[in-house]
């Protein structure tokens, strides 16, 4: 005869540890690896004023959902510090989506400046020595 089948206890998973977010990145990660859609995306801005008012704004020129171009107000020019209205907002293509106003990511320097600086120097120290 067959062996009996045991039953094995049902063990549920740990619903606080399934979507953490990657660390310095932003992006959750489930445990299929799958990003997780509920986040908010960053939308990456720049800040402009209304000529003849003292309105400023945020403005998204790439919505992350739409790829359209949106308006945030970020404040009066005398008054505000705009940088205090960064942060999430809802979307005005999709009011139920949130995304991140932030300012975009600063270029790199270029490595070795300073040694094509010195380089220019020293070239017309020489230049002016022969002169001479």
């Amino acid at each position: 005869m067959a062996a009996p089948i045991q039953a094995v206890p049902f063990q549920q998973a740990d619903t606080n540890t399934a979507h953490k977010r990657l660390p310095g990145t932003g992006v959750a990660s489930s445990p299929m690896g799958k990003k997780d859609r509920n986040l908010p995306r960053t939308a990456f801005v720049s800040l402009r004023d209304m000529p003849g008012t003292r309105v400023m704004f945020w403005v998204v020129d790439e919505c992350p959902y739409c790829g359209e171009r949106h308006l945030h107000l970020a404040g009066n020019i005398r008054d505000a510090d705009p940088g205090e209205t960064l942060g999430e907002y809802p979307a005005p293509c999709a009011p139920d989506r949130i995304y991140e106003l932030a300012l975009p990511p600063r270029p790199k320097r270029k490595a070795g400046k300073e040694e094509r600086k010195r380089a220019r120097r020293a070239s017309r120290v020489t230049d002016l020595d022969d002169d001479v």
